[in-house]
């Protein structure tokens, strides 16, 4: 969606951007209002009460169909909600080489979908380092954790946190149990890994007379001027650090 999207050029280098992606819960489930055609791209559904709202995805969005044997992930790139009505054809892609593989007989690559079948949202929420909307007492710009969520305007979450770093846990003999941690670019099987550890570095954001040093040094936090030799900025930093077990990572 126009203008929404993320300005990679205003993300701290050094610092890691996470994505997180997981089905939506809606209350009502959206389930299939015939047998998925094998001719076209259209899914029919039930339309939900609450209108188009209750579907949990809009246009652009990504959007999950599933039952109790197999899912498929497909990008919808339009909903219908006269043509059918009062059920909605969700439209997709159905180019062979299409990015989001919404080709028909990938959407249907082990069998078809019938009305037992369920179709909800994707929410995808990505977060990063950039720096925030306020200045703090040195006149400085803090930095800031961010959110963007599905095609919104990213937002502001908290003011001060100057570093996200996210380890991968692998475990090299199959036992389940990370030997050690590494970098996205340095597991070799993702398979493999087991954990995922997250770290942020929050700071006062205003000049506290602390002797600490920026987390990137001062091309992150500006430093004071005159004091270019230790980079000190007055700031106090905190680190903070989460260890997530992962499930059905195989």
């Amino acid at each position: 969606m126009a203008n929404t999207g993320i300005d990679k050029d205003a993300i701290v280098s050094g610092t890691d951007v996470l994505t997180l992606r997981n089905a939506s819960q809606p209350d009502i489930e959206v389930r299939l209002a015939a047998r998925m055609p094998t001719s076209t791209g259209d899914i029919e559904v039930i339309a939900p009460a609450t209108g188009e709202a209750g579907l949990g995805f809009a246009q652009f969005d990504l959007a999950l169909i599933h039952d109790c044997e197999k899912a498929t992930i497909f990008h919808v790139t339009d909903i219908d909600t006269a043509t059918n009505a009062p059920n909605y054809l969700i439209k997709h892609s159905t180019g062979p080489t299409e990015a989001w593989r919404n080709a028909q007989l990938t959407l249907a690559s082990k069998n078809t979908f019938d009305t037992d079948a369920v179709v909800g949202g994707i929410e995808t929420h990505t977060y990063f380092i950039a720096p925030g909307a306020g200045e703090n007492n040195s006149g400085d710009t803090p930095l800031s954790l961010w959110r963007k969520s599905g095609t919104s305007v990213p937002v502001e979450l908290v003011e001060g946190v100057e570093d996200l770093q996210v380890l991968f846990g692998v475990s090299t003999d199959s036992d389940r149990i990370p030997n050690q941690y590494v970098i996205a670019n340095a597991v070799v099987d993702w398979k493999d890994v087991t954990t995922v550890r997250v770290t942020v570095v929050a700071n006062t954001i205003d000049d506290v007379g602390g002797s600490m040093t920026p987390t990137h040094g001062c091309n992150v936090q500006n430093c004071y001027v005159g004091e270019p030799v230790n980079g000190v900025d007055g700031l106090m930093r905190r680190s903070f650090t989460q260890t997530i077990m992962l499930r059905n990572s195989s």
